[in-house]
């Protein structure tokens, strides 16, 4: 991941140099003008500026021409003078004791398990998003003891309630109808639940037009204060206001692509939106689904040609066809095995070996 820095007086760059986590790319420029010609304008990931003195022409202009993109400002001047740039959304004002903790929170992802909204992308279907959500709310639930929501907004239809065998009567819509009675009890008895996950789904196309985005941020946060975790099933949007709405509401960004150039291309499309949207870079990582390791390109040759970090590689599900039809797929199978190992490393330390077992013991007798 590249990193762009200004600094007008060379003696600060160390600090900057020192407090980047390991692994970043860091690209020193000298003002605009420089950054116009190249192409280290597009594919940068967040900025940082060191402020010796106020005013400073170049730095304003890097600073509003970089933006929505995340901006750190490190304040040099004896008195403060940058502090009033201060809750300009994209804006980090930080100083040299939280400049490390200010680009690892930036730039560094935490587990999911710690708690947020997870949302999972992609503009074309070549894995099933239903599916991932499921079994990442099942983990969530069923291995950590997480209140868990799916809200399933996958297109071209929502699978997850058919997947589960469940009907879900309330949609997005009718809950912000209902927001004044909104509480757990109410949640409980009217949102459909299978294996102690809810799920809502999006409402009819003319519904979800007339919603409005004030409406939508607020429902979100009610939600946010009964679940430890809303999972988003986007698989099939594409680059629309929904996606960003939601996107600017997780901690946690799951782009889906598997092997193809063309998928890899869409993936990279939809990441470079996100990020000029001014999401969190540490927010996004990839997810390669199904990867086959004899495959090219593999994981490290993608990591590198997309700069969106690794988070996981998915097997085939293809085996789960049987389970989907019979209505088996919670509580999880055997044949799940694969996945589940996978989604536990994703969302936080992958379960000890004891713990499969154990589960494998109790379950000996599925079929």
């Amino acid at each position: 991941m590249t990193i762009l820095a200004y600094s007008p007086e060379p003696r600060y760059r160390h600090q900057v140099a020192r407090a980047l986590p390991a692994g970043e790319r860091l690209l020193w420029v000298d003002g605009p003008t420089e950054l116009a010609a190249g192409a280290g304008w597009q594919q940068a990931r967040a900025l940082v500026l060191i402020a010796t003195g106020w005013p400073d022409s170049r730095l304003d202009h890097l600073l509003k021409g970089f933006q929505p993109k995340p901006v750190v400002l490190l304040d040099m001047t004896q008195e403060g003078q940058w502090q009033g740039y201060g809750g300009q959304g994209s804006l980090h004002l930080t100083d040299t004791d939280r400049l490390g903790d200010t680009l690892s929170w930036l730039l560094k992802p935490e587990p999911v398990v710690e708690g947020g909204a997870l949302a999972i992308l992609a503009q074309r279907n070549d894995y099933d998003g239903a599916i991932l959500a499921i079994v990442t709310a099942w983990v969530l639930t069923a291995r950590h003891e997480r209140r868990v929501l799916i809200l399933d907004f996958g297109l071209p239809q929502c699978d997850v309630g058919a997947y589960l065998e469940v009907s879900a009567e309330y949609s997005l819509s009718e809950l912000i109808h209902h927001r004044h009675e909104l509480d757990s009890s109410w949640l409980q008895q009217r949102l459909a639940t299978a294996s102690g996950i809810h799920l809502l789904t999006l409402p009819p196309g003319e519904e979800l037009a007339a919603l409005g985005s004030t409406d939508f941020r607020e429902i979100l946060m009610q939600l946010e204060q009964h679940y430890d975790h809303l999972v988003f099933n986007l698989t099939g949007q594409g680059l629309s206001g929904l996606v960003s709405l939601v996107a600017a509401h997780c901690s946690h960004l799951w782009l889906l692509a598997d092997q193809k150039n063309i998928s890899l291309r869409s993936a990279a499309v939809l990441a470079d939106y996100l990020l000029r949207l001014g999401i969190r870079p540490a927010a996004l990582g990839l997810v390669l689904a199904p990867y086959y390791p004899q495959q090219i390109p593999d994981a490290p040759a993608i990591s590198e040609r997309l700069e969106v970090p690794v988070l996981a590689c998915l097997p085939d599900i293809h085996d789960l066809v049987t389970l989907l039809n019979a209505g088996q797929l919670l509580p999880p199978r055997p044949p799940l095995e694969p996945l589940l190992r996978a989604i536990e490393a994703m969302v936080g330390r992958a379960a000890p070996v004891s713990w499969w077992q154990r589960l494998m013991g109790r379950t000996a007798g599925w079929a």
